[in-house]
């Protein structure tokens, strides 16, 4: 164990905490300390007083790239239209990915986005010495639910109180109970689209499916899709939302289903997508111009951007399925992605 930081050995702090002034002071103190000075953390175009409650003993900033995928086309019930969707990442092919799923189902007459829940789960916790005392408790919560409501509502502006349940701790249960947005995306595919831009059919598609779906059921996971946490997070960064989140809301419920026509079905369910447009990181400067950019900055335009999302996600997951199925995946990746020494 080292011992804690003393004197010289502390990093420095000041009045003015969030200046130029004072992160260069920090910065030449980790140059001292370390031996390294960094050369690109320290530029930035954002006033440093604008990161006060998002940051402490600022210094710089990651500067990751962010890449525009689209237009993808939504038909929901908050947001309507064309959307130009930014995605901040450094893996390569990722954005390339999502905007030919974009094409895609641009083509197919875009992607039915719906929130169908919006409540947010806390689970506290409470200790007792015995199980009749803790069933105590739960009696007293049963029949003091109205009193517990207005003191929870009164310490918010936005928030209710919708229920109490009492339960066992459970993996899936923000599954099965929502946490933050429950959106559905989905969007009906002909085979002759599938055979055009994604090089496979439908067929191939619910095959690899099926397997996904065996291999997830043994897995145990939360989630028998492709890779909702890529776009998601992509998202995340890009927009300023809590990427700690991103534990909950790439949790995935896919549904595909092969039609009399030949065409293809697909849907997704995001059980748990919990995300902001307003406070927090959102009114940073870059992730704010992010919001924008979707017209999804400040109160009140929440289930918009939970519905670009979804239909994001969507596109997402059919162009990696079918790259995989149509031995194109590697390939794209070794022409995309491979940013070598």
């Amino acid at each position: 164990m080292t011992a804690p930081a003393r004197g010289r050995d502390r990093i420095p702090r000041t009045d003015d905490d969030y200046s130029r002034a004072a992160a260069a002071q920090r910065l030449a103190f980790l140059a001292n300390a370390t031996g390294v000075r960094p050369d690109h953390v320290g530029r930035y175009s954002a006033d440093p007083a604008s990161f006060a409650g998002n940051i402490e003993n600022f210094v710089g900033v990651a500067q990751v790239p962010i890449g525009v995928a689209g237009p993808l086309l939504v038909d929901g019930e908050h947001a309507r239209g064309e959307f130009y969707v930014p995605l901040a990442t450094t893996e390569g092919t990722l954005v390339a990915s999502y905007n030919r799923g974009m094409k895609l189902l641009h083509g197919a007459g875009g992607v039915r986005a719906t929130v169908v829940d919006d409540v947010m789960q806390r689970a506290p916790a409470f200790g007792f010495d015995s199980a009749r005392e803790a069933r105590a408790f739960g009696e007293w919560v049963t029949a003091n639910v109205e009193a517990i409501r207005r003191q929870a509502q009164a310490s918010t502006r936005t928030g209710r109180l919708h229920d109490i349940e009492q339960f066992s701790a459970s993996s899936q249960i923000n599954i099965l109970r929502t946490c933050g947005k429950r959106v559905i995306a989905e969007a009906t595919l002909s085979a002759a689209l599938v055979a055009e831009l994604m090089h496979t059919t439908p067929e191939r598609m619910f095959q690899a499916r099926q397997v996904s779906n065996l291999g997830g059921m043994m897995a145990g996971v939360n989630n028998n899709g492709n890779h909702s946490a890529n776009g998601i997070t992509a998202m995340f960064v890009a927009t300023g939302q809590d990427i700690a989140n991103v534990a909950e809301s790439s949790a995935g419920l896919v549904h595909t289903e092969l039609l009399p026509d030949g065409g293809y079905y697909y849907s997704i369910t995001i059980p748990a997508l919990i995300v902001a447009t307003y406070g927090g990181g959102t009114g940073l400067p870059t992730q704010r111009e992010c919001l924008e950019l979707l017209g999804c900055y400040g109160a009140g335009q929440v289930r918009k951007f939970a519905e670009i999302v979804a239909a994001t996600v969507l596109c997402g997951e059919i162009s990696l399925g079918a790259a995989v199925v149509a031995d194109e995946w590697v390939a794209a990746h070794e022409r995309l992605g491979r940013n070598r020494p």
